[in-house]
């Protein structure tokens, strides 16, 4: 299927994921002007983004339950989209720490849900059309995460101000869900409760090796995101839109290697492809922590973002392999709830580190953690013959 179609295929939860790289895009490159407007340290600001994790997290857990009533249908994906719109638009207007830290809850909340939303949607799309869709939505999340956070970067150079920059978010993305409210497709895919043989069956203890995979990969991916900004403005001096230009290059190396990642998966095999891409991204992580200028600082993050793009999206991949149909619900969901925390606890934890040890210290801890990945991969592949696919 040519990429045209796909996309007028899926565009309703292609939409749902621009949105939540709007969403966190437009956060993260504004992550500088937040702790100085409130006057908060490393520490505050972390503890805010436990705030965020934890909605996101709640959501995330009760998901199956809203879905089961609502469907996974364009109107639902828009519906999530406007209600994420509206808790974009309230960091910008947080008057103290307090009120950012449940601004980020509602962020968190919000996108999570939409979060399962869209990824529920593209995977029933596949199922009924045979179409591989899942790597262009993932990269086009990144896409979009990348011009969110160029954007916000050169508003704040231009002087615009905190409310405004969420104002113009939130209008993106109320712009995107009116794009998935256009889907000719209404039909709205309900998931099937489990059947007893699903219920009953025991997943392979390889799933949790497959789980920590994915936490890190989510940990490193969106810890750098959230405080790439910060390392290059406050550690190595330089100004919001050079700052701003950290996690634009890492959501733009994002996207190139997601979209990339399938054809290579089918021609190297994914265990080996994940394992180079591990090195790969470690290796760019220890760059950018020990960073002397923003540029070199630059290049440890196109290191790091092509190397961690793959993991997450082949890691499911590789779990897929190891499960039975029966098995195949609850062991993607047992994945999803293990490596989505990463996701979500990445940034704050190493908040922590940073206000410890500076931010140098915390970039070298996403280094040898996602180092750790080759043994895991060793771990959950011993014994099996995984698929690409």
């Amino acid at each position: 299927m040519r990429l045209v179609e796909q996309i007028r295929l899926a565009h309703a939860p292609l939409a749902g994921f621009a949105a939540i790289g709007v969403c966190w895009g437009s956060f993260a490159a504004a992550v500088p002007g937040y702790k100085a407007a409130l006057g908060i340290d490393e520490a505050d600001l972390g503890l805010a983004l436990f705030f965020g994790a934890a909605g996101a997290m709640t959501s995330m857990a009760l998901s199956p339950r809203i879905m089961a009533r609502t469907g996974v249908g364009p109107r639902t994906t828009a519906a999530m989209m406007a209600v994420v719109a509206c808790a974009v638009a309230t960091p910008g207007f947080a008057p103290a720490w307090l009120a950012l830290a449940f601004a980020l809850c509602a962020m968190g909340t919000t996108s999570g849900l939409l979060d399962v939303v869209v990824n529920a949607r593209v995977s029933s799309l596949e199922a009924r059309s045979g179409a591989h869709l899942m790597s262009l939505a993932h990269g086009l999340f990144s896409l979009a995460y990348a011009v969110a956070a160029f954007s916000t970067g050169l508003a704040r150079e231009a002087g615009v101000p905190l409310p405004l920059i969420s104002l113009g978010a939130a209008s993106a993305i109320v712009g995107l869900a009116l794009l998935a409210s256009r889907d000719p497709d209404r039909r709205s895919a309900r998931p099937e409760p489990p059947s007893p043989e699903e219920a009953a069956a025991r997943l392979p203890f390889s799933i949790l090796w497959i789980g920590l995979l994915v936490l890190i990969a989510f940990f490193g991916e969106n810890a750098t995101e959230v405080w790439s900004a910060l390392h290059v403005e406050q550690t190595l001096g330089g100004n919001a839109a050079q700052g701003a230009l950290g996690p634009t290059l890492l959501g733009l190396t994002m996207a190139v290697g997601r979209l990339s990642g399938q054809a290579l998966a089918n021609r190297f095999g994914a265990a080996r492809l994940m394992i180079a891409s591990a090195l790969f991204g470690a290796t760019g992580g220890m760059v950018a922590a020990l960073a002397p200028t923003p540029l070199v600082a630059y290049l440890g993050f196109v290191g790091l973002g092509l190397g961690v793009s793959t993991l997450a999206p082949l890691g499911f991949a590789l779990a897929g392999a190891q499960l039975t149909e029966a098995q195949r619900g609850r062991g993607i969901a047992r994945v999803s709830l293990i490596g989505y925390s990463g996701f979500f606890i990445g940034p704050p934890l190493l908040g922590l580190v940073a206000e410890a040890f500076g931010l140098r210290v915390a970039f070298a801890c996403v280094a040898l953690m996602i180092g750790l990945i080759p043994l895991l991969i060793g771990a959950a592949t011993r014994g099996t013959a995984p698929s690409p696919r």
